[in-house]
């Protein structure tokens, strides 16, 4: 008798749940180069704005990162969204070299306009001399002299509280002993300017050096001054502000025994010889020197003489 026998083979078991890790979705094989994807498109999309743009470099940055790290996934096949990590990095180096290039326009408008501000201001705030300019226009055989710097001193002295000393149309000059009285944060200064003089700097451009003296008279709280209080000094050619190279002076022996101007911490009474210095672009000399106080307030024009 012949056995009967089932020729349809056994089914295999099951395996067991748990034994293989369920594979990976697609999108979180690609959550890398998506993120990436998506914080490139927004820092490019703030990249041209001025300012906002300094945000859109940080997002920028981030997204370079994750760019980079989904390109690395994708090459060694352990992830996908090859194409979105190229585009996303792409997108990231241009917002990062966008933001900075408006950022920097940004402020030179910015500084353009305050400067032009400033100007405007000082030439408003002058007084004009409605009988002077009656003996100018009379007196035409003299109409094309040049005024003597004795001249010029004395119309920089005109107010001994210091706001009618050096205009922007009649500086005051350097060394001509006149002296500048200030008030910052409720502390009195005295300042002169003696000299000031051309030397090489570190970079192979030159240094303007300028020399001078300054007092502080009255001292609001404490018995200590401090520099805070001390005005700023800033150069100027052709009407517009120079930009400091930040050029520093080889030889300091000229003025080894003056101090910084933001180091000038004294007691009432006490002079104190100070140095300013700025490195000058190629070509540019400085045909004036403005002195202003903490706030802005009084700004008074010296002419360079270089």
């Amino acid at each position: 008798m012949t056995e009967n026998t089932d020729s349809t083979p056994a089914a295999m078991p099951p395996s067991p749940p748990g034994q293989y890790p369920p594979p990976e979705t697609e999108k979180a094989k690609k959550g890398f180069a998506i993120t990436a994807l998506v914080l490139g498109i927004v820092a490019i999309l703030g990249s041209w704005i001025p300012f906002l743009s300094i945000g859109s470099i940080l997002i920028a940055i981030v997204a370079l990162v994750f760019g980079i790290i989904a390109m690395i996934k994708s090459f060694k096949g352990t992830a996908g969204g090859k194409v979105m990590a190229i585009i996303a990095t792409i997108l990231s180096v241009l917002s990062i070299i966008f933001g900075f290039a408006s950022t920097a326009l940004g402020v030179g408008a910015v500084d353009s306009a305050l400067n032009e501000s400033t100007v405007d201001d000082v030439e408003s705030s002058q007084p004009v001399d409605e009988d002077s300019q009656e003996e100018e226009a009379s007196d035409t055989s003299d109409a094309g002299d040049a005024e003597s710097s004795e001249d010029v001193a004395s119309e920089a002295q005109a107010g001994d509280d210091g706001s009618n000393l050096g205009s922007l149309d009649s500086p005051a000059a350097i060394g001509d002993g006149t002296v500048w009285t200030f008030e910052s944060l409720g502390d009195e200064w005295e300042l002169t300017l003696d000299s000031i003089e051309l030397t090489d700097g570190y970079d192979g451009g030159e240094v303007a050096v300028l020399l001078g003296t300054a007092t502080p008279t009255v001292i609001s709280e404490g018995d200590t001054s401090s520099w805070v209080t001390f005005p700023t000094i800033g150069w100027m050619a052709d009407g517009a502000t120079v930009e400091d190279t930040f050029g520093i002076a080889t030889d300091h022996s000229a003025f080894e025994d003056y101090r910084s101007i933001i180091d000038l911490e004294a007691t009432a009474g006490t002079t104190m010889k100070f140095y300013n210095t700025i490195g000058l672009p190629t070509g540019v000399t400085p045909d004036l020197v403005t002195v202003e106080s903490l706030w802005g307030e009084n700004m008074v024009f010296f002419a360079s003489g270089l």
